[in-house]
């Protein structure tokens, strides 16, 4: 489309390339004031939410000039970096050849009746797949994990729990 239909009988003159037609200038700055508005209460909005915004308000305005004002605007939502992975790298997990070889403990909580917590440490082995013990406690300190393991008949060579 040529440009200089729509801005002859607008502007008088007509420029190519440097400029634009600068017809609804004061509606453009209005617009954009009320964009910044709407963009400084709600600053994760993108220019799609704001245009919705706009024609949620009654605001008649098409989504291309929108897009133009909110860049023109430096309105622009940060984009968000990834996350880091963890450099370190995983330790394999042991595998059990025999029973006693290697036990798994977990921490269980649950809450009685009348809202007071109860926590269970619960040991099982991992080659039979059997439950060693299971202790019940409103707390569970280091020395009754201890007593637990020291008063199996058996003592594992290596104990894994979700905690490491």
């Amino acid at each position: 489309m040529n440009l200089a239909a729509p801005c002859l009988p607008a502007c008088g003159t007509v420029t190519y390339g440097t400029q634009l037609c600068t017809q609804g200038a004061p509606a453009n700055e209005q617009l954009q004031s009320r964009m910044i508005e709407l963009d400084s209460a709600r600053h994760r909005f993108g220019y799609w939410r704001i245009y919705a915004l706009l024609r949620r308000e009654g605001i008649g305005v098409n989504h291309k000039r929108v897009f133009r004002l909110y860049h023109a605007a430096e309105l622009p939502v940060k984009r968000r970096r990834k996350r880091c992975s963890v450099a370190v790298e995983r330790e394999p997990l042991t595998l059990s050849s025999r029973p006693n070889e290697v036990w798994s403990m977990d921490f269980i909580s649950d809450a009685l009746v009348s809202g007071r917590r109860i926590k269970v440490l619960s040991t099982g082995d991992d080659f039979t797949k059997e439950s060693i013990d299971l202790v019940a406690e409103h707390g569970i300190s280091g020395t009754i994990r201890c007593a637990c393991t020291g008063a199996s008949c058996a003592v594992p060579r290596v104990t894994a729990g979700d905690s490491h």
